[in-house]
């Protein structure tokens, strides 16, 4: 069930965003499996409550899937079947790996993401609190990333990707601000080579800063030095 904070104030939330995207979280309990039936249920709940409002996008976040699980299409089947056309529909994942090399043991791979896009409309590529503990190793796998993401955008390009990036300084047991940081994303994003690098210039490649409450002064200049290399990628003669 989607519990309404403001089922009334729409028109406060939707001043001058004609267009937005609700996130929506749960956590899935241990051993947990989300039904189609729930889907529908959870579609039916997004129609009412969204229906008068300004979001034509719904992201789902289910937290934790660190790993790809047999029961997540089938559900998010049932939600795409009942939802209503209006609404696009996102979902938050792990960062797909061409080989198991992320600390925190997620084993996303190219073919499960794609089984994914066959269904909803986009992705929210959650590229931070991986455990890294080393700024070459966060790099490579900021490129493992989005040279498989823009390889499955050659597939599905009418399908959004947002790549979602660290530009907070949460400490927690899985993020270390020192390795993963938006500095270290442009040096990821600068091994690719130079076709995957000018594909990063697509509409449907976003890049998502998740802030955590605004970003520090050093995260505003990396995020500036960020867009002007990709400003100069997407000028290119």
């Amino acid at each position: 069930r989607i519990e309404p904070l403001f089922r009334d104030g729409w028109n406060i939330a939707c001043k001058n965003n004609p267009q937005s995207s609700a996130w929506l979280i749960y956590r899935v309990k241990k051993d947990e499996i989300l039904t189609p039936d729930l889907g529908e249920k959870v579609a039916k709940s997004i129609n009412d409550l969204f229906g008068a409002s300004c979001f034509t996008r719904i992201e789902l976040n289910i937290e934790s899937i660190l790993k790809p699980q047999p029961w997540l299409t089938r559900f998010l089947v049932g939600v795409r079947g009942t939802l209503k056309p209006r609404f696009k529909l996102d979902l938050t994942i792990e960062p797909p790996t061409s080989k198991p090399r992320l600390p925190n043991d997620t084993e996303w791979k190219q073919e499960d993401v794609e089984s994914l896009l066959k269904v909803v409309d986009g992705i929210d590529v959650m590229h931070y609190e991986a455990d890294f503990k080393n700024a070459e190793g966060y790099q490579e796998m900021i490129a493992d990333s989005a040279n498989l993401l823009l390889e499955l955008m050659e597939h599905y390009p009418n399908k959004q990707i947002r790549f979602g990036l660290p530009a907070y300084q949460d400490l927690t047991q899985w993020h270390d601000p020192k390795v993963e940081n938006l500095s270290n994303v442009l040096k990821g994003f600068k091994k690719l080579d130079d076709r995957r690098q000018r594909q990063l210039c697509s509409k449907h490649f976003q890049l998502a800063y998740f802030e955590g409450g605004g970003m520090t002064a050093q995260d505003a200049l990396w995020a500036s030095e960020l867009e002007a290399w990709l400003k100069l990628v997407c000028n290119r003669p």
